[in-house]
């Protein structure tokens, strides 16, 4: 009674309390002491929720109603269905928003809840999806999909009233016809509803199931039908998993793979295609003409059937693990790789990147899945077939899809394949062979990385190129992400480059691409040590700001700022802090010296992004924005310095004091000749005229 009591508190502490209490109250005190309260609770948590709207509270608010419900629910049926129609008939006056979150937490509450709620809320349910109301619908259908689902775990159909199953009919029906209806929208909602409800054996008749069958053929084989989305293949796994369709539509699609590419209907094809290991059958009807096709287009230089294959066996790949589906991925990864290889004796072996894309992808997948000794014979066969190709772009790229992607352990040092990289680094215009050699750097043991160091360490040396700093920067990246112990003479090469004035541009940039997450990631298997952008900061973090403020020329004092600024968003605000007093002034300082693009891309970012650190240099920061917010600075400099200034005015300390003057300096800026300047401006404005008002106002 007490909680009860609390939940017409008006301390919002209160109430959280007292649904929490009632919340664990319903795990442990007898039924009966909620069946009297339960209408004054469901009163309360309707008040919390459509009433005074407290956002916090409710989701606190609906697992009460979940946890009353469910504690009634195996003690009076009858009370159980009383407390639902009061329920339903508050949510429908005025059909509130939030009543099928409501509907939601009941229905979840057991499988009791959850026939009650149906058998109550399907009329109405029913009438809202007859309508053509707009949104509403949509709405509708989306908690109805999430109350099947409920069902489809809790109950047991065949136990259903005779009542609920002339609903859950009526149900059925109206979704089948907007399954087929011209609402492309609502049809894909509809979809969803079906797939919750598809493991409910009996739900769906035998004719039902043929409208689905047909829409589904008709949508992977018909270029007039609508674009094949996610809905249609999840639609699609799941009746193949729970065997309501036969497999006479998996026929249709294999003779229609088998024919070889139609443009508009292969896509189409394989992308439903990628639903087939919803079963066992499925995929061994599929699977095998999918990757034999895939062969075929190799060898007929087919290039984009060739990838709309890859990309259909990523899906399927992809699927099985979803569903559990035994996939032998080295046996497949050795296909794939062989017909790639296949692809590159016939002419490819310098096509570019994009021509390998989607088998790129599918090459990482497998290999990134794939282990054990036949793996390791494939990574042989590919690293010789780099050599035999004098390193050729495609079997780069191919190279590069196994080693940054393959477990570390089924990798070894090749010694001649390293020193081949390393002296072709200089001659090949992309950076695949400096990827290769920093995932050989990352993931080789200790003994073979040493060797492998010294093989790279010679190129390393003065005169720069570009591609040198580019092999110099993905090494670093290879051996900070595995913490190698040594990295000064390295960083101290980076320092050097920052000096050119013709690659330290480039170096400056490269230190974001050092501590981006491409290529070399956790998810290839990559050694990923804890706090390596921490460790990366603190190496180089006293040099550049010694860089900087030693430097005349304003080139290099740019690239010593941009290698700076392009650290700041990886590391954790507390390293940061450690140096504030020396970078603060540095950032500030390039406001007003920096060149344009410098300011743009590094420093207002940096800036918007640590305004709470700022408080001690308002003056000379806020004028300076404010100058770099109206033109003649170009479109992208004064929308950034306008949302740095948005920024500001939520930090706490002494920006009252500047208010009127932020105020006047934006005026302007609001008849900015760019739109999207404008919007920036406009936001800006609104929120310093709010600044030192009560909250709320």
């Amino acid at each position: 009674p007490l909680a009860v009591e609390k939940l017409d508190s008006d301390l919002i502490v209160a109430k959280l309390d007292s649904l929490k209490v009632l919340i664990r109250g319903a795990e442990v005190f007898p039924p009966v002491c909620f069946v009297d309260k339960m209408i004054l609770i469901w009163k309360q948590i309707h008040n919390v929720v459509f009433v005074n709207r407290h956002e916090a509270l409710i989701p606190t608010a609906l697992s009460c109603l979940t946890s009353i419900s469910k504690a009634i629910s195996g003690y009076d049926k009858n009370a159980l269905t009383a407390l639902f129609r009061v329920v339903w008939k508050d949510l429908q006056r005025g059909e509130a928003p939030g009543m099928g979150k409501v509907l939601e937490a009941f229905a979840s509450a057991s499988a009791e809840a959850c026939s009650v709620a149906l058998v109550e809320a399907l009329p109405s349910i029913l009438q809202l999806l007859a309508k053509d109301e707009g949104l509403r619908p949509m709405l509708v259908l989306e908690s109805t999909t999430n109350v099947l689902s409920f069902y489809a775990n809790l109950c047991k159909h065949e136990e259903a009233t005779q009542e609920l199953n002339r609903l859950l009919g009526q149900l059925a029906d109206l979704l089948c016809t907007l399954v087929t209806g011209n609402d492309r929208e609502l049809a894909l909602r509809a979809q969803a509803a079906v797939v919750a409800a598809l493991p409910v054996k009996g739900f769906l008749t035998g004719s039902q199931l043929q409208i689905l069958k047909e829409v589904l053929l008709q949508v992977a084989t018909s270029v007039d039908a609508p674009a094949v989305g996610d809905e249609h293949i999840l639609l699609l796994a799941e009746a193949t998993r729970t065997n309501c369709l036969g497999h006479d539509l998996w026929h249709i699609l294999k003779q229609e793979i088998a024919k070889g590419y139609c443009p508009g209907k292969s896509e189409r094809i394989l992308s439903m295609a990628t639903a087939c290991p919803g079963s066992g059958i499925s995929m061994a009807i599929v699977l095998p003409c999918v990757v034999a096709s895939f062969v075929c287009a190799t060898k007929d230089n087919q290039t984009v059937y060739w990838n709309l294959l890859a990309k259909c066996l990523v899906g399927i790949t992809c699927q099985a693990e979803k569903y559990g589906m035994k996939l032998c991925h080295v046996s497949l990864l050795r296909k794939v790789v062989f017909a790639w290889m296949d692809a590159m004796k016939r002419g490819h072996e310098n096509e570019s990147i994009e021509t390998f894309h989607e088998v790129s992808v599918l090459v990482q997948k497998l290999s990134e899945i794939s282990s054990g000794r036949d793996m390791r014979d494939i990574i042989s066969h590919v690293e010789e077939f780099c050599v035999d190709t004098s390193l050729a772009t495609s079997s780069l790229l191919l190279l590069k899809c196994i080693v940054c992607h393959v477990r570390p352990e089924l990798l070894s040092a090749n010694q001649r394949l390293v020193e081949l990289l390393t002296g072709a680094h200089c001659r090949c215009p992309t950076q695949l062979v400096a990827q290769c050699l920093a995932g050989y750097v990352n993931k080789l043991p200790d003994a073979d990385l040493e060797k492998t160091l010294g093989c790279i360490q010679p190129s390393l040396e003065p005169d720069w190129t570009l591609l040198k700093t580019e092999l110099l920067l993905w090494v670093i990246k290879g051996l900070l992400l595995r913490g190698y112990p040594n990295l000064a003479p390295y960083t101290k090469l980076l320092k050097e480059l920052l000096k050119d004035e013709k690659l330290g541009r480039h170096a400056a940039k490269g230190f974001q691409q050092i501590l981006q997450p491409l290529v070399l990631t956790m998810e290839g298997h990559c050694i990923v040590k804890l706090m390596h952008p921490q460790r990366f900061f603190v190496e180089t973090v006293d040099f550049l700001i010694e860089g900087f403020n030693s430097v005349t020329a304003e080139a290099v004092k740019d690239n010593f700022l941009m290698a700076l600024c392009c650290q700041l968003a990886y590391v954790p605000k507390p390293v940061v802090n450690t140096y504030i007093d020396k970078i603060l002034p540095i950032l500030v300082t390039a406001l007003s010296s920096a060149e344009e693009s410098v300011v743009a891309e590094c420093v207002l970012p940096c800036l918007t992004e640590n305004v709470g650190l700022m408080a001690s240099h308002l003056d000379s920061v806020l004028e300076q924005l404010l100058r770099l917010a109206k033109e003649p600075f170009p479109m992208d400099v004064r929308r950034s310095a306008l949302q740095c200034l948005l920024r500001l005015s939520t930090i706490k300390e002494n920006v009252m004091l500047y208010k009127q003057e932020v105020l006047q300096g934006l005026t302007p800026c609001l008849a900015d000749r760019k739109r999207i300047v404008r919007q920036v401006a406009a936001q800006a404005s609104s929120l310093w005229h709010m600044v030192g008002e009560p909250s709320g106002v």
